[in-house]
């Protein structure tokens, strides 16, 4: 995996503050790293869980949104 120590820090830290934005913003960077070091099956699979997650996030809030 090409995660570093600061990518790790960083994740941890905007999982604990629900920073979401920013917890993406950090997979999608350690999955570029990856796909510089040839890791390219990785780097696809953490991509596209990212949208996955995003998909179902945005999903998820426009279910709650109350109709006026």
């Amino acid at each position: 995996m090409a995660a570093n120590a600061g990518h790790l820090k960083a994740l941890v830290r905007a999982h604990a503050s629900a920073d979401d934005d920013l917890f993406y913003s950090v997979a999608l960077q350690v999955a570029a790293k990856s796909a510089r070091q040839g890791q390219g099956k990785f780097a696809v699979e953490l991509r596209e869980l990212v949208e996955a997650a995003r998909t179902k996030q945005s999903t998820e809030l426009v279910a709650v949104l109350p109709l006026q």
